[in-house]
């Protein structure tokens, strides 16, 4: 009774064709002695995969309301006193439509309070629970982590290629390419063929170990399989297309790689919806290769579309923030799009609530916030002057954090935070810079609960961000010329500089 009224009360989920179903079909791997891997392996993945799997393909308003059905199909389903293990099992199954919803807290929250259970019932209740995890840390940035839970699930759940399969991902995307293909070939024997999936496997690995032409032509066949094979499955095709533009925009091939991101956004935007992590990330890819092709203004649309995404998601990160600000700013100036315009101020909204959603995670308490708050706090400078408040409330933070930042020799950019907030400073009065400076938070780690766990887990590549700034500083005096010449007539005197 308690684990029901902790999953009524605080995980309200349902599914109403789900009432007169098992909670897991046990069956399969009854009866196995003396079959073949092949079937062994067959029957696991029943047990491993979600029987009742959605798609979740009717854009934003339409994934979610059927998420809203779900939850409230399942308050009243629960309410009827059913058994604990078949909770458990709607309760996994809601986890995953979290999941695949990009809903990561509620999904973080619903495992936890299950995963004991789980782990005392063991059998395909572990299996399916270290599966939920694993795939929830892959999309929290946190792949090392999805990597040993699958190596978990595979020591003690019996051979099946499901489980190869994610692990396959999860060493390729943390760049161990051997063990990703080990395990594609493991998968492959099980399944007794190279199906379409494979090829799509071999070709991520073959594009990351060099061979990329080799790459290009696999995913090809496998972008053609699911074309013939799943043509109404548009979100796994627009997955594949990203795949497809990775392999050509690694060749080189700017146009290809293009087009390919280009039809990747168009159907995520029509599945999945605008405010997904994947038309995001597809946009903000979109917005690069154009940048890389001087198209520039063009690019604009789809950089700040993903910037929109980005700020909002709940695996929010400093990395992917930075470098989206960053294009966006570099493309102002360079373009010399004046502040009077106005039109830098679009992507403000976004700035702001990138900074609450960070906020709420203890995420801008080191350096690396530091460096993304610098660049949020240009975005502010670059504007017109009624947002130099913003600009330097801002600056000044990302300078206590920096100031405090001991990973790498920051004196050059904190030299130039020092001229820009000396700058805009210059147009602020006495009292407002005093309750701007009163209402700076000073540099200090997190000392919550969630704060230290999300310190434990920092995003791949983040560390880098201190010293890719770093490395960059010996073109920043020429960019900050650039940006002083540009804001109101209070700047004037720092051309010399």
């Amino acid at each position: 009774m308690h684990l029901r009224r902790v999953l009524v009360k605080r995980v309200k989920m349902s599914h109403l064709r789900w009432m007169n179903t098992q909670p897991f079909e046990i069956e399969p791997l009854q009866n196995l002695e003396g079959k073949s891997i092949i079937e062994v392996s067959r029957a696991t993945d029943l047990l491993v995969k979600d029987p009742w799997d959605e798609d979740f393909t009717d854009g934003d308003e339409g994934n979610d309301r059927r998420v809203s059905e779900i939850e409230k199909e399942f308050t009243s389903w629960a309410a009827e006193g059913k058994k604990e293990d078949q909770l458990v099992a709607m309760a996994l199954h809601l986890s995953g439509v979290y999941i695949k919803n990009y809903s990561l807290d509620k999904a973080e929250k619903m495992l936890n309070r299950i995963l004991p259970w789980c782990r005392a019932a063991q059998g395909p209740y572990l299996w399916k629970i270290l599966q939920k995890i694993a795939t929830l840390r892959f999309k929290q940035n946190r792949q090392p982590e999805c990597a040993e839970l699958l190596e978990e699930l595979a020591s003690i759940a019996p051979p099946n290629a499901a489980t190869h399969a994610n692990l396959t991902t999860a060493y390729n995307s943390i760049g161990d390419y051997e063990k990703a293909l080990d395990h594609i070939n493991k998968g492959i024997a099980l399944k007794g063929e190279t199906d379409k999936d494979d090829k799509w496997a071999l070709g991520l690995v073959k594009k990351n170990l060099g061979d990329t032409q080799a790459g290009i032509q696999y995913l090809k066949e496998a972008l053609e399989g699911h074309y013939n094979e799943a043509p109404d499955d548009k979100v796994m095709i627009a997955k594949l297309h990203d795949s497809l533009a990775d392999a050509y925009l690694k060749n080189e091939d700017l146009e290809q790689a293009e087009r390919h991101y280009q039809t990747a956004y168009e159907y995520f935007k029509a599945t999945v919806g605008d405010s997904s992590p994947l038309t995001g990330s597809a946009a903000g890819l979109v917005g690069k290769v154009q940048m890389l092709q001087g198209k520039k203004i063009e690019s604009l649309k789809y950089l700040t579309a993903a910037l929109k995404v980005e700020a909002n998601k709940d695996g929010i990160h400093c990395t992917p923030l930075y470098e989206l600000v960053s294009s966006i700013l570099s493309i102002y100036v360079e373009e010399s799009v004046p502040a009077e315009s106005g039109a830098l101020s679009n992507i403000h909204p976004f700035l702001e609530q990138a900074i609450v959603n960070l906020d709420s995670r203890n995420e801008l308490t080191d350096g690396n916030g530091g460096v993304l708050l610098h660049k949020i706090g240009e975005a502010y400078l670059l504007s017109q002057p009624s947002e130099h408040h913003k600009a330097y409330s801002t600056l000044k933070r990302a300078q206590c954090l920096l100031v405090a930042e001991t990973q790498a020799d920051l004196t050059s950019l904190l030299d130039i935070l020092a001229v820009e907030i000396s700058a805009v400073a210059s147009n602020l009065t006495e009292e407002e810079l005093c309750v701007l400076d009163a209402a700076v938070p000073q540099a200090s780690k997190a000392s919550t609960t969630e704060g230290a766990q999300n310190e434990e887990h920092e995003p791949i590549n983040e560390v880098d961000l201190l010293k890719a700034e770093n490395d960059a500083l010996k073109a920043e005096n020429a960019r900050l010329r650039s940006i002083l010449s540009r804001v109101k007539d209070g700047f004037a005197a720092l051309e010399e500089l």
